[in-house]
């Protein structure tokens, strides 16, 4: 006798011989030890999950000399020939090459017929969701009252197209993917019958690969069974299947933990010159991680693993080190990176890119507060002129205000009622004289300020305006666009003079003017400080009056900021000419300014538009 592959000679011929569909065996074997057998059956499920075995068994059992019997025989002259395929009242009809009316009008025609052999006529329509249309139709009179000694069985793996008609037609069938373990037992047992040496992760791995799909599994094994020579290894599975052996897998999972960036470089390197499919060992590295996601959830439990038989110590401590959350951020940025392999040419280069994005230290969520942004220039003179124990007190967070209906704002941040971050050390102590140039001077922190609060679009804002003038604890700001003139004195006018006070160590009020354009608001500026410069009446040569910083930590004395040092600007060096403050603004500035001109959306209102004009 020739050969017969696995699939072929272990093909179940009973109903217990069926792996992992214990639901639907016990149902049919019990239908038939009560004599309660239905006309049609519908089969669905994923492929080689043992629809058309079970199929051929029920057949056997409905035609069995010693039936009908949920057990049988498997001797008999029924049995043996419909195990072989060549039985006369068992039709096996392939649904995808007879879609037509022609076919089915056909099928009708030789239902009535009595069997010739057995006690029932099956007919076994395989891939049912390719009947055409018409052909369907043709179909449900009869498959809704057949002759009594007719039995339809329908299999297809697509449920969701067979049309309602036919399901409520039928006795439906769910079979179910097999599991890794119902696999690798399978596959044990069948190594047993022919004395062949497997380790128990070579049939897992071989498990992995099918998929679910238990004829998959036997015709891979017979494969390996045939390229080996000796005892079949994890090393030899995978190097017949191109999988990617755990060491690869477990070596970037450590580099990803420890950060190493260019050892992930070198291990795809490594399967780029071993010529294994990156896409797969995307694969292999998600269902990795998932299986550490669940030792790391579940606990060192080896149900539901899909790389390895049972968790090794290696597996339980790369859970632990990467944690849940990474764990579940890698496996979605992985699964992401699947679906873009398949619309692009460059693997290596995304897998790269994505392992380098994953071994890279996460970033706190809150990185401002956090960690201490490098100094500017603008905020040298606040160090300098700070005390060591800043004077401001703390301020109830400003109450939300009422966002207008006709336009929303996205882009809108409201005061919460948690206690705003901590102010950065004032610039000016509380018991100092603040006057126009002071103000003029450290505007710019101003941004810096709000967009420490949180209040980034705010800043952006007041970038478009100038102080100009400043009378007790009002000072006043001047713009030339009426939209961002408006924004300030409604919703945003406490969280500018909140900032301020953080800034200046003193409560603050803020008033609003508008000039018509830029070259009025600049000489408007000019003016008062002009005026403010030759009101003052503290002589150059005397000592500031702000108080050297006092520590308990201070080492030594430190130099008091002398006059020259507090006013050495271009305002204060040339009284009769005001300079621009404002620094050159950056690219990401630049949008921050344009997104708040909208409040983040798209479009303004009409009203806005010409409120703005």
């Amino acid at each position: 006798m020739s050969y017969l592959s696995f699939s072929l000679k272990y093909r179940p011929r009973r109903f217990d011989d069926v792996v992992g569909q214990d639901h639907v065996a016990k149902t049919l074997k019990n239908a038939l030890s009560q004599n309660r057998l239905a006309h049609a059956y519908l089969f669905t499920g994923p492929r080689g999950t043992g629809k058309t075995s079970t199929a051929r068994i029920l057949a056997a059992a409905l035609n069995c000399a010693e039936g009908p019997t949920p057990e049988p025989c498997g001797v008999c002259d029924m049995c043996r020939s419909i195990a072989l395929g060549n039985a006369m009242d068992v039709v096996e009809i392939d649904a995808a090459s007879n879609t037509g009316v022609e076919n089915i009008r056909d099928l009708r025609e030789r239902v009535k017929f009595a069997p010739a052999e057995g006690r029932y006529k099956v007919y076994v329509l395989d891939e049912a969701h390719m009947l055409s249309q018409g052909a369907v139709n043709a179909l449900l009179k009869t498959l809704e009252e057949p002759p009594p000694h007719v039995v339809f069985l329908l299999l297809t793996t697509e449920s969701h197209k067979i049309i309602p008609t036919i399901l409520s037609r039928c006795q439906h069938f769910e079979f179910r993917a097999i599991t890794l373990a119902d696999i690798a037992a399978s596959l044990r047992r069948i190594a047993e019958q022919e004395q062949i040496q497997v380790d128990d992760s070579a049939l897992m791995a071989i498990a992995q690969a099918a998929e679910g799909a238990m004829r998959d599994a036997q015709s891979i094994f017979d494969q390996v069974v045939a390229y080996a020579d000796g005892p079949i290894t994890i090393e030899l599975v995978n190097e017949v299947l191109g999988v990617t052996d755990h060491a690869l897998l477990s070596s970037i999972t450590d580099q990803i933990i420890s950060g190493d960036i260019v050892g992930c470089f070198a291990s795809i390197d490594q399967a780029v010159s071993e010529g294994k499919d990156l896409v797969r060992l995307v694969e292999h590295l998600t269902i990795y991680l998932r299986d550490l996601l669940r030792l790391q959830v579940v606990g060192n439990s080896a149900r539901g693993l899909g790389t390895v038989a049972k968790p090794t110590e290696a597996m339980v401590e790369q859970a632990k080190s990467l944690g849940a959350s990474r764990l579940m951020h890698a496996i979605r940025t992985l699964a992401e990176l699947q679906s873009d392999l398949k619309h692009s040419s460059q693997h290596a280069l995304l897998v790269e890119l994505t392992l380098a994005q994953l071994a890279a230290p996460p970033k706190p969520k809150q990185a401002e507060q956090a960690v201490p942004s490098t100094p500017v220039a603008g905020q040298t003179a606040r160090r300098e002129l700070a005390p060591a124990q800043p004077a401001a007190q703390p301020t109830a967070p400003a109450a939300p205000s009422r966002p207008e209906p006709s336009r929303p704002e996205p882009m809108q941040q409201e005061p919460s009622s948690t206690p705003a971050p901590p102010p950065a050390q004032p610039v000016v102590a509380s018991e100092a004289q603040l006057d126009l140039p002071t103000l003029l001077k450290h505007w710019p922190m101003m941004y810096d300020e709000l967009r420490r609060m949180g209040h980034t679009p705010i800043g952006a804002i007041l970038r478009d305006a100038t102080p100009i003038a400043m009378s007790g604890d009002i000072f006043t700001i001047g713009f030339t666009a009426r939209f961002h003139l408006n924004r300030i004195e409604g919703e945003y006018k406490k969280v500018v003079e909140q900032a301020a006070e953080r800034l200046f160590a003193r409560a603050l009020r803020v008033n609003c003017k508008l000039f018509a354009d830029a070259d009025e608001l600049r000489a408007a500026a000019q003016t008062a400080h002009t005026e403010s410069q030759s009101s003052a009446t503290q002589p150059d040569d005397e000592p500031d009056s702000l108080p050297a910083p006092q520590g308990p930590a201070q080492q030594g004395t430190e130099t008091v900021p002398q006059p020259s040092d507090v006013t050495n600007d271009p305002v204060a060096d040339e009284p009769g000419a005001l300079t621009d403050v404002r620094e050159p603004l950056t690219a990401d500035q630049v949008v921050e300014q344009t997104l708040s001109l909208f409040d983040g959306s798209a479009e303004m209102t009409e009203a806005e538009n010409q409120e703005q004009n």
